[in-house]
């Protein structure tokens, strides 16, 4: 329960009293029931429930919310996924527009290409056209040369086995198993789905404890650096651990002016040479339907800051 604080500066602008969670759940299921009976006034929808939704006439919202989703390899010594031609060949198999349209399923959703998103400004304009990437088109023939390589580079007559670690969701478990049979049928190789809660799945990224993890960054402020150091040695959220001193020194560039111009060319340089060494596989950049009951007005929904922010938002009894 979230409580009105009548010791805050903008007080009398405040319209609610209290916001109530009631239920914390991840059945997608169940919080789409909750909604209908008119248990919860606001519902964030998965790709299952905006199907119910738009059959019951739900009334539909949706926003960016300026986060970019990727699969993070593991590096450290020991792991396979530390291969070049490995990575290059999962590459080499991924459809972007495939999978945001099968498994991701939602209006608004961006096929992954790059490690800074769309949203962003760059110089003087828009980040990504200033500094445009080509498109990555699945490649099988390519594909499977990249895996000739990584067999002979690993010594191995049959496909190897690979740890992939995610999450308890739905959705979660829908991406796992989307991944477990492109790779199984492309390329041969077994994916091995650990499944943990978020808490224990965090823990098992830092220990990395993985060969292959899903994950996403939203940002903390709007500019490029938000994500492009993301993936710098020094960075605890690098947690595969891949290091390149090229991009170390770009980063360090970027941070080391205010030029506009050094600022961007250094980002844009660092994120090529983070994409052509496969150090992640972008997968989409998020979009967010939701919807609410008629009852409540004025929320906002914003990529940098609180989310959903609920300072303006009114409800009626």
């Amino acid at each position: 329960t979230f409580e009105k604080n009548e010791n805050y500066w903008n007080a009398s602008a405040i319209k609610l009293k209290r916001i109530e969670v009631p239920y914390i759940t991840s059945d997608d299921s169940a919080r789409f029931n909750l909604f209908k009976d008119k248990k919860i006034d606001l519902l964030g929808l998965s790709k299952t429930s905006l199907e119910n939704a738009t059959r019951e006439g739900f009334r539909l919202k949706k926003f960016a919310d300026g986060s970019v989703w990727y699969l993070e390899y593991n590096f450290m010594n020991g792991h396979i996924t530390a291969n070049k031609n490995l990575r290059k060949a999962i590459q080499s198999v991924f459809d972007a527009e495939e999978y945001v349209n099968k498994v991701v399923g939602i209006p608004g959703t961006i096929p992954g290409n790059a490690l800074i998103p769309q949203w962003l400004n760059g110089k003087t304009g828009n980040f990504r056209q200033e500094y445009p990437l080509p498109a990555q088109k699945p490649n099988l023939a390519k594909a499977k040369e990249y895996m000739a390589a990584f067999m002979k580079e690993a010594k191995l007559t049959t496909p190897p086995s690979i740890t992939w670690l995610t999450g308890e969701s739905p959705s979660a478990a829908t991406e796992a198993e989307y991944f477990q049979n492109l790779l199984k049928n492309t390329l041969g190789i077994e994916l091995k789905i650990d499944k943990q809660i978020f808490k224990q799945r965090l823990a098992k990224m830092t220990a990395g404890d993985f060969d292959i993890v899903s994950a996403g960054w939203g940002p903390d402020y709007a500019d490029p650096m938000t994500f492009a150091d993301l993936f710098s040695s020094w960075n605890e959220n690098n947690r595969g651990h891949w290091k390149n001193d090229a991009y170390d020194a770009l980063i360090r560039k970027a941070q080391g002016t205010t030029n506009p111009a050094i600022r961007m060319d250094s980002m844009a340089a660092a994120e090529k040479i983070l994409l052509e060494e496969q150090g992640i596989l972008p997968t989409y950049e998020r979009s967010i339907v939701y919807t609410h009951s008629d009852r409540v007005s004025g929320i906002n929904r914003r990529s940098v800051g609180a989310d959903p922010d609920l300072t303006e938002a009114t409800a009626t009894e």
